[in-house]
């Protein structure tokens, strides 16, 4: 746990402040260039001279930023399951909202995706209120609550729809989730990542995710499996999204006492 917030930290400064890093090759050419002057024996000829007249070489601005990129992404993606296995701040907020609001919600999702995210929001003031009990602390960014809880309903309400036009449950998502080709997740990765202003992995094929349907025997050409494959989509890029901003939540260093 602990590494991996020291990892996102150190990605995260590679972007903003790469000039930080800038003085690491030069302490240590200034360093070994004390030490010869001391009397220390040269490595190879004419070390000492070498290392008067050329400057470290630190790497370029661009460079620690493609490196920090890369770091912050490992870390999202190694942190997702491992978000996902303890109860999940999105499980608890849902859990505070009562059984008629939770039907209300599911009811309008069934009206479309906009229809229930428009009567989530009716309740934000309920959601945000239980978050620092669920998360066990208040300082959370309230966009990382909000697209977890968001994420969650969509995957509920995406499942049921599923399960009602072609008798797939929640489970068999989860599983074409997991046996799809990696190209599949990291699309999807990469999509759900926009949410939150990040780079997600790379996607050398946006139809990949098309896998995850065609992996349950639905087929976005045939009419009859049309909305379920779409759903199945939707409850994909949902998964995503909750994953990320539960693995944002989980790497947030503990607020300074």
């Amino acid at each position: 746990m602990i590494f991996s917030i020291v990892h996102f930290v150190l990605g995260l400064a590679l972007i903003l402040r790469p000039q930080w890093f800038a003085g690491l090759s030069e302490g240590r050419r200034r360093r070994r260039l004390a030490t010869l002057n001391a009397g220390a024996t040269e490595t190879f000829f004419e070390e000492k001279r070498s290392l008067e007249t050329y400057p470290a070489r630190g790497g370029g601005l661009v460079l620690r930023r493609v490196l920090g990129a890369g770091m912050m992404v490992c870390t999202l993606l190694l942190g997702a399951r491992e978000a996902r296995a303890e109860a999940t701040l999105s499980d608890c907020v849902w859990s505070h909202l009562s059984a008629t609001e939770q039907s209300q919600i599911l009811n309008a999702y069934g009206r479309g995706v906009t229809s229930g995210m428009n009567a989530l929001n009716h309740r934000d003031l309920k959601v945000m209120a239980a978050a620092p009990a669920c998360a066990g602390r208040a300082d959370l960014p309230a966009m990382w609550v909000r697209s977890a809880v968001a994420a969650h309903v969509i995957q509920t309400g995406a499942s049921a729809s599923v399960l009602s036009e072609k008798g797939l449950d929640r489970a068999r998502l989860d599983a074409a989730w997991d046996a799809a080709p990696l190209e599949a997740r990291n699309c999807t990765l990469a999509n759900a990542a926009k949410v939150f202003g990040i780079d997600g992995p790379a996607c050398a094929d946006r139809r990949a995710p098309r896998a995850f349907a065609e992996s349950l025997g639905l087929t976005h050409s045939v009419r009859a499996d049309r909305k379920a494959a779409e759903q199945t989509l939707i409850y994909m890029n949902a998964k995503a999204q909750e994953q990320i901003a539960l693995t944002l939540i989980a790497r947030m260093p503990p607020a300074r006492q």
